[in-house]
């Protein structure tokens, strides 16, 4: 798969500094009985602002309009989930990032030309700041990875980013860990990239979408909680109104032209969209997410 440069940028989904040094954000919600953190290993779904931001000296994303250095309009889910549970946030997630660089290299920065860590290259960073014989079985993680893959490379399969996922959350419980989060993505194809590209690269992320989501799904288990964020997209894209959401806007974008796309244009109610970019949440849909989320954490963490 070819894509403009200017697109490769914004592609940079999700990119943290190399060196990762989480922001530590405590929040006011209800206190549940399992968990005291939250360790986040992500793309710029889950990058709160000190990911890409940070390795790119605070030029990406670089229009005014984005929010702290995240890639919306104002916190993400998973700042959300750790204020309704009430623990501490500790995010490494990166704008940019891929599950596995090994698999595909991960970019970001104004022309996507500043290699960023892996998913598993920051499990390696937290686990390299993880005391000796430190308990991780109060700590809740999750690893939302993999969409870049699919946009960084045209042959990567879902089975293979989530092959990733399962890989970290084995080296986690190797060290005790014993509370994860996974989720789907949305049909990647139904963004408002796919006004920007042609009919066979469309197609490819909506088959990338499909196979990760049929593979993610698997994982749900007794320590594993599973969020089918793809089916929330779908019943935004299917009955938007019923989320307070403008039809005529749910394939478009309240910031255009963040990624080189002329003219730019920002919209005065985002509210309104889904989107806030041609690839990223706003933060109305952010709130929706995190809502799914805590709905599937009850019954594990309460």
């Amino acid at each position: 798969m070819h894509l403009h440069g200017s697109i490769l940028a914004a592609i940079a989904f999700c990119t943290a500094h190399v060196l990762a040094v989480p922001v530590e954000v405590q929040r006011q919600g209800r206190t549940n009985s399992v968990v005291k953190n939250i360790v986040v290993f992500g793309d710029s779904y889950s990058d709160n602002g000190n990911g890409t931001y940070r390795i790119s000296n605070g030029t990406w994303p670089a229009d005014p309009a984005y929010d702290g250095g995240r890639f919306s309009n104002g916190p993400v889910w998973v700042e959300d989930i750790a204020g309704a549970l009430n623990v501490e946030l500790h995010d490494f997630a990166i704008g940019g990032s891929s599950s596995d660089n090994n698999l595909t290299q991960g970019l970001t920065g104004p022309n996507a030309t500043i290699a960023v860590p892996s998913a598993l290259d920051q499990l390696s960073t937290y686990l390299g700041g993880v005391k000796a014989n430190a308990s991780l079985s109060d700590t809740l993680f999750i690893v939302y990875t993999g969409i870049n893959d699919a946009f960084f490379n045209a042959n990567a399969t879902g089975a293979e980013s989530v092959k990733a996922i399962i890989t970290i959350i084995e080296k986690l419980r190797n060290k005790g860990a014993k509370h994860f989060l996974v989720a789907s993505y949305l049909d990647v194809s139904k963004a408002p990239y796919q006004h920007y590209i042609d009919a066979t690269t469309n197609a490819q992320l909506r088959k990338w979408s499909n196979e990760y989501r049929a593979q993610i799904k698997l994982l749900a288990g007794s320590q594993v909680t599973y969020v089918d964020l793809y089916s929330l997209y779908s019943d935004m894209f299917a009955h938007p109104r019923r989320y307070g959401f403008d039809p005529s806007k749910i394939s478009r974008s309240c910031l255009t032209g963040a990624y080189g796309e002329a003219p730019r244009t920002l919209c005065t109610d985002p509210d309104k969209y889904i989107f806030w970019d041609e690839f990223h949440p706003t933060r109305k849909t952010h709130q929706l997410m995190a809502e799914a989320a805590q709905k599937a954490l009850r019954s594990a963490l309460y």
